[in-house]
């Protein structure tokens, strides 16, 4: 098996994990210091997996350029994000609201997400390019939307907010599962390489 191959198997498992990891803790009630950290935990895990995945994909594509740029971004993404989180509570994590920005600052920046998606964009069929189109267009929509609501947010009622809030959780969902088919998409083209020679 090729490197790039196990890179896309622990990518998906760890979107795949992230998302049925959110969708549990919904329906699931726990004490609140429990919960953040074992999101807190869970994230940095989960994250962990996914750069060690983009480390076995770099290993494979030596010769893209495109490629190894994009995947050292993504890399960068959440530790950077981390790093400057950190900073700005003052290198002290014990609060329960420090704990919360720790987890929610370990994410990668949307942006570098598509910029790494096109460089996979080659690879792909035509249903592959679809799918990475409508994650690029859903991310937009979700950006305007989201400068729109920071805009308003003072003047929403609590029934707005509740439906933003749910509508964000529905868009999180479908990208991550367009994201999943993408990556699943790109294993099945490096094994096929893994066959051919």
């Amino acid at each position: 098996m090729r490197k790039e191959s196990l890179g896309f198997i622990l990518m998906i498992t760890s979107y795949m994990a992230g998302m049925i990891n959110k969708v549990v803790l919904s329906f699931i009630s726990i004490p609140f210091d429990i919960y953040i950290n074992y999101v807190l935990a869970s994230n940095i895990l989960m994250t962990i997996v996914i750069i060690i995945g983009l480390i076995l994909i770099i290993l494979d594509n030596k010769d893209n350029i495109f490629l190894i740029i994009s995947c050292l971004l993504l890399i960068a993404s959440p530790i950077s994000s981390i790093i400057t989180t950190w900073i700005r509570l003052g290198f002290s994590v014990e609060t329960g609201s420090s704990i919360v920005l720790m987890a929610q600052s370990i994410n990668f920046a949307p942006v570098i997400t598509v910029v790494f998606l096109l460089s996979l964009y080659n690879r792909l069929n035509i249903g592959g390019r679809v799918l990475t189109m409508t994650y690029i267009a859903i991310g937009l929509i979700n950006f305007i939307g989201s400068m729109i609501l920071n805009h308003f947010i003072k003047d929403l009622t609590v029934e707005l907010f509740s439906l933003f809030s749910n509508i964000a959780a529905y868009i999180y969902y479908i990208q991550t599962i367009i994201i999943i088919g993408v990556l699943v998409m790109n294993l099945k083209y490096a094994l096929s390489r893994k066959q051919k020679q």
